[in-house]
């Protein structure tokens, strides 16, 4: 998810680990129990010897590309949640600004319970918690070494991660710092300013940790930032001449659209090493990685969108030991779309987790069908190179995403490694959908516009439709691959205005031979309907199926064409 702008703090931040405020319904109820005690972890991370701090072994470690466990020399696959709290009417995350250690060992035993392995937690979406004038608050810094020792009990390991440097005079209130930076984005990675205060930010949290004896061995690795991206029409990004010298203390010429791509990138190259360094200075054995949403480019997915992302120059050439990608099913962007944009052809040098991947509310319509769109996600994404997963969300009831608790825990189970051991295998979330991801062909589409492209009518998600950009007759064939037996056939028809009459027609061949019309519907409709087609005996040997739209008011837009069958 991209989270914008400064985070709304709701509510007064409480003091140490023995502090809690009215807690949510626990979520959640995992096939098995763990112990929540809180002990003494029987593997730290940090020994002291005549006063001075020593860092051992982690848990988590990297070799030839891939996570392996340092505990029993096996591979580690990140497997796990989100976890992210939420004020009572708010927007931001509540885990360390009202902290409570009961429902923090709940939710940890249940994530635990399904067999996850990893959590991803924000450090500061609760930014006034985080901290003041001075720096970084000394009771934030004790409910996080609390949370992360919680988190070492349960056997579990946790990425932080940063949505953005708190909002105080001491770190983004500082900035824009100076012309021509401006914006918190851009003089962040850009200005000596930016990287002095991102350097100080970890350093300022890692050393706090480090003070108060915190179980490092359990912490996957540090995230500079959860999503990253440059602003297009903030400064210097904006401007379209001079010149500019940046923290890397190199110019480059504003005027030149290649030279200041070339700053971008190398600027969040220098950023990272930066923070990297800093972190490895005080903990050898910390990994470090950074987070994107996908980039804009090849395949559009945000029109308009002023959020710049470049991903390539950093993943190839920074220190940085892996990366965190973002991708939902059901949007404008197909797995391969992702893989295009994110530049993961051929990428085998350092480990790509897919932090955050989710089922969106507008795409599918309850969990259960939530659930099958996770794990179908997740086996595929194996192909790309992805080498771990962790959902979104857990902790919270979201607006915009069902997330792993809803509806009987269906997408906890579709995801949990109890229930399918293999990430790569889809197990019994197989789809009957025989119609999606083929080939297909369409009378046209609107011009331009990618993601409206026929092929958004075979995705099996609701959220993305064909348009044809224009008014009937048009039609969309799709290619089965080989001969199928039909049960049925589903479309979901897009936005009419207004409702009303509309006719469509369905048609059917095998390998050769012409068309058969098995279907007409000639009646009312509304956005959001779906056609349903059943014959009284299965269809038997079809390889092409069409669909015809004969007429409609207006433009022609097709949601979803599901074809049940085997």
């Amino acid at each position: 998810m991209a989270w914008l702008g400064a985070a709304l703090v709701l509510g007064a931040c409480t003091s140490g680990p023995e502090s809690s405020a009215t807690s949510e319904t626990t979520s959640g109820t995992p096939p098995a129990t763990v112990d929540t005690t809180t002990t003494t972890s029987t593997s730290p991370a940090t020994t002291t010897t005549g006063g001075r701090w020593e860092p051992t072994e982690h848990w988590v470690g990297i070799r030839d590309g891939e996570f392996y466990d340092l505990r029993s020399d096996d591979e580690f696959v990140p497997r796990g949640v989100n976890l992210l709290h939420k004020f009572v009417g708010g927007h931001v995350d509540g885990l360390f600004g009202h902290y409570d250690t009961e429902r923090i060992d709940s939710e940890l035993a249940a994530i635990s319970g399904w067999g996850f392995n990893t959590i991803r937690v924000f450090l500061d979406m609760c930014q006034g918690c985080v901290a003041d004038g001075d720096g970084v608050r000394v009771s934030y810094l004790n409910n996080l070494a609390d949370f992360l020792q919680r988190v070492a009990n349960h056997d579990l390991v946790v990425l932080f991660t940063s949505n953005d440097l708190p909002d105080t005079s001491t770190f983004n209130n500082a900035l824009p710092c100076c012309e021509p930076f401006g914006g918190y984005r851009n003089s962040l990675y850009l200005s000596e300013e930016g990287v002095e205060a991102g350097v100080r930010y970890f350093r300022e949290i890692l050393g706090g940790l480090i003070e108060r004896d915190a179980p490092l061995e359990a912490v996957l690795g540090w995230q500079i930032a959860n999503e990253q991206f440059f602003f297009t029409d903030v400064p210097p990004l904006s401007l379209n001449s001079g010149s500019v010298t940046v923290a890397n203390g190199n110019e480059y010429d504003l005027g030149d659209p290649d030279q200041v791509r070339a700053m971008a990138e190398e600027s969040l190259v220098h950023y990272v090493d930066a923070i990297a360094a800093e972190i490895r200075s005080l903990d050898p054995m910390a990994l470090v990685t950074i987070g994107f949403f996908e980039p804009n480019e090849p395949v559009e997915s945000r029109p308009g969108d002023n959020r710049l992302v470049y991903v390539g120059r950093v993943m190839r050439e920074s220190t940085l030991d892996f990366f965190d990608l973002h991708g939902y099913p059901g949007g404008h962007l197909a797995l391969e779309d992702y893989a295009l944009n994110y530049t993961l052809a051929d990428y085998e040098r350092t480990p790509v987790l897919l932090g955050e991947y989710g089922a969106f509310k507008t795409s599918y319509a309850d969990p259960g069908a939530g659930a099958e769109a996770v794990a179908r996600w997740q086996a595929e994404s194996c192909g790309l190179g992805f080498d771990g997963w962790l959902l979104w969300l857990w902790g919270i009831t979201d607006d915009e995403v069902w997330t792993a608790t809803e509806g009987d825990d269906a997408i906890s189970v579709a995801a949990s490694p109890h229930t399918r051991p293999d990430p790569c295998d889809p197990g019994e979330y197989v789809s009957d959908n025989v119609a999606a991801g083929r080939p297909v062909v369409a009378s046209a589409e609107e011009p331009g516009q990618v993601e409206y492209a026929a092929i958004r009518a075979v995705d099996d998600s609701d959220g993305t439709w064909w348009s044809a950009g224009d008014g009937p007759p048009q039609w969309l064939e799709i290619d089965l691959e080989e001969p199928r037996t039909v049960r049925s056939i589903e479309v979901l028809i897009g936005e009419i205005s207004p409702p009303g009459p509309q006719r469509h027609r369905l048609s059917t061949r095998g390998e050769s031979g012409g068309w058969t019309v098995v279907w007409d519907f000639d009646g009312d409709a509304d956005h959001g309907d779906t056609l349903v087609f059943e014959p009284d005996d299965p269809l038997e040997d079809v390889r092409h199926v069409r669909l015809d739209v004969l007429a409609v008011d207006g433009w022609v837009i097709i949601h979803e064409i599901r074809i049940r069958g085997e």
